[in-house]
This record gives structure tokens, C-alpha cells and sequence, in this order.
């Protein structure tokens, strides 16, 4: 399996892209010659606001990257 993780990091975010990351998602099952799966999971920190916003399979990384923010 291939696990994925993307953490940016960005001064100002675009709503409108939010809104397309928490909708994002990319798991690929792979059936043959050989069986397996691989997932992204997206996190943005919006610096401005200090908030973290990810999509569903990012949800982790937002418990990994809270207390790391001021």
C-alpha cells in the first residue's frame, strides 16, 4: 500500500479552494497483478487564521500538526 501525506502551509487561503479540499479524495484499490491501495490525505494551516483544514483523510494530520501551532 502507498500512504500519501501533504501538509501546506500558506499565509492567506482561497475559500473557495477549502471548500474543493475538504471534498477531495483519491483512494486507488488495485486489483491485479498484485492487490493493494494507495490514499492522500491533505492538510492546509492557514497561518493567518491558525486553523488547519483537511480533507477526510486528513483528519490525523490535524491531530499531528494542532499542537504544534501557537
Amino acid at each position: 500500500f502507498t500512504l500519501i501525506s501533504v501538509v501546506l502551509v500558506c499565509r492567506e487561503c482561497d475559500p473557495a479552494a477549502l471548500r474543493r479540499l475538504r471534498r477531495y479524495a483519491s483512494e486507488v484499490n488495485y486489483r491485479a497483478p498484485e492487490s493493494g491501495w494507495s490514499s492522500i490525505r491533505l492538510a492546509v494551516v492557514d497561518a493567518s487564521s491558525g486553523k488547519i483544514h483537511a480533507n477526510r483523510l486528513g483528519a490525523p494530520l490535524v491531530n499531528l500538526l494542532r499542537p504544534a501551532l501557537p
